[in-house]
């Protein structure tokens, strides 16, 4: 039998408000725009199809085949140089931020994160650097927490824990498709997990999860530091690429062990014929929940227009500080019922 003792300062800690990451997403009246700008009106039109495979990949470049058919001059553009001039920098992404009714300048604080999405930018993040680093949190003094800004594109939003990045298998309840015009508020609860402090002394297979600080099993690429469910999918995902077609497509994050080879026009067509053997991988992927990350749970989401003229406006919200805790032994977890004193179980 687990005993714990409940004290009324549990209800002191410190709260950590989730990372959350803004991804940019296809807008195609605006790739419309760009195009035109770049490559004229005149243009083969099959350029709008590779730019958008290109800049926005998800996995399946349904333009590349016919550029390795057919070998099109438009094929041969550096993927990076579509990249700068078709993802949207992120001072012309966000605006008007503010944490708990403070300014802050946003790009001070949401930081670049290389997800397999591209460059997302986020705040409150362990993968950013810390030097830079804005953290995000709450407790008795400072409230729940209220995170305000303003986004010109239409994006996605992500909320994960700091460990954690945005990546397709996002449970779709902590992910938010905002298109321009729309208006954005997101209430969240949090629920806290809190290691025993012998809890790195059990193996691995008592425990059932992770440590941060225990590396990604693969020998050969590690595309993070830190340890979380979502950087080992991410992991998982790079490495099955690379055994496929010998190369990760071009928006994946680096490999931090080894270079490793990134796809060109005939890649891509690999992969996105690979697509759906790809996509069965990723699901069987064997990767464990992380010991030290906190479960969010949205409460509310409203979807309110807004206007077409402005962009969407977006507020994020911790609903109430957390009154419980929870404290992860060899087998279980052990609710701390942060109201109650003296209890024992």
């Amino acid at each position: 039998m687990i005993k714990c003792k409940i004290y009324i300062n549990s209800l002191d800690w410190n709260t950590s408000f989730p990372a959350i990451s803004v991804c940019e997403i296809l807008n195609g009246e605006k790739m419309w725009d760009l195009n035109e700008e770049h490559f004229g009106s005149d243009r083969d039109k099959f350029q709008d199809d590779l730019v958008a495979d290109v800049a926005f990949f998800k996995g399946v470049c349904s333009s590349c085949k016919t550029c390795v058919q057919h070998m099109k001059p438009e094929c041969q553009t550096n993927f990076s140089v579509i990249i700068d001039k078709f993802r949207t920098k992120c001072e012309n992404l966000l605006t008007n931020c503010a944490w708990n009714g403070v300014n802050f300048t946003c790009c001070d604080a949401f930081l670049p994160l290389q997800t397999e999405f591209g460059h997302c930018f986020t705040i409150n993040s362990a993968h950013t650097d810390p030097e830079k680093r804005m953290k995000l949190i709450s407790n008795r003094e400072s409230g729940p927490g209220t995170l305000n800004l303003f986004a010109l594109e239409d994006v996605q939003i992500h909320l994960h824990s700091p460990n954690g990045v945005p990546y397709i298998n996002t449970e779709h309840d902590l992910q938010e498709t905002i298109l321009w015009g729309l208006q954005k508020e997101i209430i969240f609860s949090t629920a806290e997990i809190f290691n025993d402090a012998n809890l790195e002394e059990h193996d691995f297979s008592q425990r059932r999860c992770k440590l941060t600080s225990e590396a990604i099993d693969a020998a050969e690429v590690r595309l993070y530091n830190i340890y979380s469910y979502s950087t080992c999918i991410t992991t998982c995902v790079a490495e099955a690429q690379l055994s496929i077609c010998n190369c990760t497509h071009h928006l994946m994050p680096k490999n931090l062990i080894n270079y490793n080879e990134i796809c060109t026009v005939e890649g891509l067509l690999c992969l996105t014929e690979n697509f759906e053997t790809l996509t069965e991988i990723r699901r069987d992927c064997k990767c464990f929940a992380s010991c030290e990350e906190p479960e969010y749970n949205i409460v509310y989401s409203s979807n309110d227009y807004f206007g077409e003229d402005l962009g969407s406006p977006i507020t994020i919200t911790m609903g109430s500080l957390p009154t419980t805790r929870y404290i992860r032994h060899t087998y279980q977890l052990v609710e701390y019922a942060a109201l109650s004193l003296g209890y024992q179980s």
